[in-house]
């Protein structure tokens, strides 16, 4: 179930790559 957590996560920075650089440090962080 931890899994799916993260999966949602991760989709949510790709879908919001229209953030500023701040949202680049997540998306490290997750890879």
């Amino acid at each position: 179930m931890i899994r799916n957590d993260r999966i949602r996560r991760v989709l949510a920075i790709f879908g919001n790559k229209t953030l500023p650089e701040s949202a680049v440090p997540q998306d490290a962080r997750f890879h």
